[in-house]
């Protein structure tokens, strides 16, 4: 089974002047797709739906795990990924 991280480490996303790649956050992937198994969602990325990451977030809100900065990371994650999948043809 290949990890989320893996299949699209050097992806990127420009924000502002900046670009963040996958590299940027293999530890939040890491923890992602650690939630995803205990979920048992393992057919990723394709079985991944942008509701699996808002609750992962609300997960780790409702936890008080997650600072506003991290949220804001979260999203941006979110939007990371998302993007590697139109490009890949894996959504529409």
């Amino acid at each position: 089974m290949e990890r989320i991280h893996e299949c699209f480490l050097e992806h990127s996303v420009k924000v502002g002047k900046v670009s963040y790649t996958v590299k940027t956050y293999k530890s939040m992937f890491c923890q992602f797709e650690q939630w995803l198994e205990k979920k048992c969602i393992t057919n990723y990325p394709e079985a991944i739906m942008p509701r699996h990451i808002v609750n992962y977030i609300d997960d780790l809100e409702s936890n008080r795990k997650l600072s506003k900065a991290m949220v804001k990371k979260y999203i941006l994650l979110l939007k990371i990924f998302f993007d590697y999948l139109v490009d890949r043809d894996l959504i529409y």
